[in-house]
């Protein structure tokens, strides 16, 4: 799909499920409201400055995830991020945010099926991962990987609890 295709859907209100793009789909700035169901953009999506409030089952990006300046309020729990999510300047509450103002976010990984994605500004690991580098005996505050951890196991175990 090139810019022109979308740039036609968006003057209708029409955005297909199933959509799959390959590299970046840029859509900030616009006037669309939502995405489809089983969006898969195979690069960087950013839907910043946008009026989009609530993210789409199955959403699947596999570069970074732009959501500043939107209406989103909370991460879906099958959102799939490859590398960076950017929720500054949205309703989405981080697991923790730090004294460095750093969060930590939590999004699904296409590396490993079903697993969790921790990620906090450039670090993005399983829990297990973030769980070995924050819980580390050589990690460089104490404090604040303990607080990394004990925000991660939480939300593991909220997860398990609503798999059962």
């Amino acid at each position: 799909m090139n810019s022109n295709d979308w740039d036609i859907l968006k003057r209708f209100g029409v955005t297909p499920d199933n959509l799959t793009t390959r590299g970046w789909l840029d859509i900030s700035h616009t006037g669309i409201t939502a995405l489809p169901d089983n969006l898969t953009v195979r690069g960087d999506l950013d839907i910043s400055h946008t009026g989009i409030t609530a993210l789409p089952d199955n959403l699947w990006v596999w570069g970074n995830l732009f959501l500043s300046h939107t209406g989103v309020t909370a991460l879906p729990d099958n959102l799939t991020v490859g590398r960076w999510l950017v929720p500054s300047h949205t309703g989405i509450k981080p697991l923790l945010q730090d004294v460095r103002n750093y969060r930590l976010d939590r999004a699904g990984s296409r590396y490993i099926a079903g697993r969790s994605r921790y990620i906090a500004g450039f670090r993005n690991f399983t829990a297990a991962e973030a769980l070995a580098h924050w819980g580390s005996d050589d990690y460089s505050d104490q404090k604040r990987g303990q607080a990394y951890c004990a925000a991660i196991r939480a939300e593991e175990a909220r997860r398990k609890g609503e798999q059962t």
